[in-house]
């Protein structure tokens, strides 16, 4: 008896153990900017975009995801959320975004991290407007082609890696109301912080963790019934 119950509780550390190793798998970074590039004269921007206002926003994704699509030095993978909100105070949401790791890619993206909302559909803003933007993509793009080593999800290195005045380098967030490959609008981005405050669980984590938890209970019932 006392074998057995040693084992199920080793069992059940185990599982706590992994569990609590698998919180930290989603990365959530915090990004500010400002808006760098005025629009043209000719075309329509439905929120009132000038130059100096500023841009907040987070977004999120999984180191443990599998990717969607591989290429020659090249993956694609689901993210999690990305989302943010303009000075002027427009909030855009971007369900089921993807996620783009080019390492040592073809010119002109280089070294590249890219997160995009895969479709029209997959934008909100709020207030809704009849003019929503058809893609919103934050992009780092390096010059430098040390920057990634792999096609893997990882952490992002320094945002210093990305600030250069190469025309191919930099880190931009941008949304565009008319042609989708016509830059409408780009703010710079100022700061990428990884959030280390609050860690977000997965599913199959918290099942692991209950299931470890549920063992222990099992153990301590067993010790006060004898």
């Amino acid at each position: 008896m006392k074998t057995k119950v040693a084992k199920v509780t080793l069992t059940a550390v185990v599982v706590l153990c992994f569990s609590t190793f698998c919180l930290a798998d989603i990365l959530t970074y915090n990004f500010t900017g400002s808006l760098d590039v005025e629009l043209p004269a000719s075309l329509v921007d439905p929120i009132g975009s000038t130059l100096g206002n500023s841009v907040a926003g987070t977004f999120s994704y999984d180191t443990d995801a599998s990717p969607l699509d591989t290429a020659i030095e090249t993956a694609e993978y689901h993210g999690d959320s990305f989302n943010f909100v303009t000075s002027n105070g427009f909030s855009f949401i971007t369900n089921n975004p993807l996620i783009l790791m080019i390492n040592n890619g073809f010119s002109p993206f280089l070294d590249c991290f890219a997160i995009a909302a895969a479709s029209e559909s997959d934008i909100v803003m709020i207030p809704t407007l009849s003019g929503s933007p058809k893609w919103i993509s934050l992009s780092l793009v390096s010059t430098n082609l040390d920057t990634f080593t792999s096609t893997d999800l990882v952490a992002l290195p320094s945002l210093a890696l990305f600030k250069n005045s190469s025309p191919l380098g930099g880190a931009t967030l941008g949304f565009g109301f008319t042609d989708p490959f016509f830059p409408s609008v780009r703010y710079s981005i100022d700061t990428i912080e990884l959030d280390e405050s609050n860690p977000v669980p997965e599913p199959t984590s918290l099942l692991l963790f209950g299931t470890g938890l549920g063992a222990l209970g099992l153990v301590a019932y067993r010790l006060k019934r004898k």
